[in-house]
């Protein structure tokens, strides 16, 4: 007679099982998440019991602080970032309790209906369960099963994980280079602005000349200018308009004095250039006193000097085409030479504070 055994029923596999830790650094403490897709709808689950491999620590002590779970992503996650597998949702309930037994921890919750096709997750937030070994293991393997209330397991699957050596970290360095770039919007003026003659009645300002810095100097720049006539010359008569002094005392421009009475002058005035991006607050921004002609109204500029004079400067922050507007004031005289070659050259430079 021929003896018949009987079958032994197989749990159903997971169509999906994953098991993903938090660091997979050698000789560390790792919080994680589970995520699993049933193979068939499942009504009655109630217990996820995830057993890990021997190449990690348990601790059984206190399960509910050391392995407390939660069915939602961190906080502050947004649609689109992707802390668990695309489309997944969250597990059909917020509250799991924990238990372990060796290697096992199983995670009770309400009866729940798991249906096929979906993917569900939760997470252990306590860094006070499970710790790895001390050696690199390349693959390393565990189960996850989802259980009734019994706990009878309805669907069962495998996975694996390693322990990395030393560390799971990639070091990122980089070096932003300084960068500083410097431009004058014309290399050439005409006083008056525009061109034709100056009038002796007036103070007569040539077209401004604006100077624009780029640059990511965390102490901001400084700019400096000078000229090599110390005012305006004509060569065919000899004559020099002058420069004025550079006033003692409290620095402050000078005011040119045209007319009949008055003494032919050169000043160059310096403003914060209007309409630029500045990227280097108001408060930071200034013109040097001896030619800022905006915060002392009536003058006119300051000095030409055939040494390099600081003009204005940013003391912190990037900037982004902010600088200095520079104006050549002149005045002169009814008695001022005639020429038409009356000429200066100003020099205008400028270094980030590196």
């Amino acid at each position: 007679m021929a003896a018949f055994m009987p079958e032994v029923a197989q749990a159903v596999v997971l169509n999906q099982t994953i098991v993903r830790l938090d660091t997979l650094k050698q000789n560390t403490a790792s919080t994680g998440s589970v995520c699993v897709e049933p193979h068939v709808t499942e009504t009655t689950a109630a217990n996820v019991a995830v057993t890990f491999p021997t190449a990690f620590t348990i601790n059984s002590s206190t399960p509910a602080t050391n392995w407390a779970a939660t069915n939602a992503p961190p906080g502050g996650l947004a649609g689109g970032q992707n802390y668990w597998p695309s489309g997944a949702n969250n597990w059909p309930q917020a509250t799991l309790t924990p238990t372990v037994v060796g290697k096992t921890v199983t995670w009770a919750f309400t009866a729940s209906t798991f249906t096929v096709g979906q993917i569900y997750c939760f997470r252990w937030t306590s860094t006070g369960g499970l710790t790895s070994n001390g050696a690199a293991a390349a693959s390393e393997e565990g189960s996850v099963a989802l259980q009734d209330a019994t706990p009878t397991t309805l669907e069962t699957n495998n996975f694996a994980v390693t322990i990395l050596s030393p560390s799971d970290q990639v070091s990122v360095n980089a070096t932003v280079p300084p960068i500083f770039t410097f431009t004058l919007s014309t290399n050439a003026v005409l006083v008056p602005a525009g061109g034709g003659n100056m009038d002796y009645t007036v103070v007569n300002h040539s077209d401004p000349v604006d100077a624009a810095v780029t640059t990511n100097a965390k102490g901001g720049w400084i700019m400096w200018a000078k000229d090599d006539n110390q005012g305006l010359t004509s060569t065919s008569t000899s004559v020099h308009i002058p420069s004025v002094t550079w006033l003692t005392g409290p620095n402050r421009p000078t005011a040119l004095s045209p007319g009949s009475s008055g003494t032919p002058g050169n000043a160059l005035s310096v403003i914060t250039r209007p309409a630029a991006t500045t990227y280097c607050s108001t408060s930071n921004l200034s013109v040097d006193p001896e030619y800022d002609t905006v915060s002392n109204a009536g003058t006119d500029g300051g000095p030409l000097t055939s040494n390099f004079a600081e003009i204005g400067k940013c003391t912190g922050g990037v900037s982004a085409g902010d600088g200095l507007r520079l104006v050549d004031n002149v005045a002169i005289t009814p008695i001022t030479a005639a020429a038409s070659d009356y000429a200066d050259v100003l020099y205008v430079i400028g270094a980030g504070n590196f």
